[in-house]
């Protein structure tokens, strides 16, 4: 997920609701999980988290109005190995930085990431990023979240935004490299490799 910044962590959100973009369609898997997590993240913090889609391009629209908003805090986004990995090592041109436009909070699931508007910690507090990730963490680490996690062949995962950021990067490196090493690339909408 991405947040984008806010920067009186005490009153945050201040009473106005929190977006959590979605980059896909709804209906389907990471639609359910982001709508099943964002309920339950709003249920314990009494925040207002309203789940909104934003799908196209594999998932780069929606990640790249997370990468372009209003540095506010008011903002999440759902990112994925696809979209913060795959797809930047197969698209030269893409409308984000996934390394550098984006600020892990967790890892929500195999293969889901939280992910805040990289401004932190100037613009997004630490405290901001560490309170969703509390907030996450708590509602990852409920039985009911892994079995409907599990029912669709994901399995929780949890942990800090250091963490999470290693695994993006981990993933980053890892498609890069199987992408340059199989000469996989995407030249006017056909794929070669």
């Amino acid at each position: 997920m991405a947040l984008s910044s806010f920067a009186n962590t005490a009153a945050y959100p201040g009473g106005r609701p929190i977006k959590l973009i979605v980059p896909h369609t709804p209906g389907g898997g990471t639609d359910a999980a982001a709508r099943f997590i964002g309920t339950k993240i709003a249920k314990e913090t009494q925040w207002s988290v309203v789940i909104e889609n934003r799908p196209g391009a594999g998932g780069n629209i929606g990640m790249d109005s997370v990468a372009k908003s209003k540095p506010d805090g008011l903002l999440i986004g759902l990112g994925q190995t696809a979209n913060l990995a795959i797809n930047p090592a197969l698209m030269p041109k893409m409308p984000f930085d996934a390394r550098k436009d984006f600020i892990p909070v967790v890892l929500a699931s195999l293969p889901m990431v939280l992910v805040v508007r990289h401004d932190s910690p100037a613009n997004t507090p630490a405290a901001i990023v560490n309170g969703l990730n509390k907030a996450t963490l708590s509602v990852l680490g409920k039985k009911e979240t892994s079995d409907l996690l599990a029912q669709e062949g994901s399995k929780t995962l949890g942990g800090s935004p250091a963490e999470a950021q290693a695994y993006i990067r981990a993933e980053q490196s890892k498609w890069a490299k199987l992408i340059a090493d199989a000469k996989i690339s995407i030249e006017k909408g056909r794929t070669r490799g």
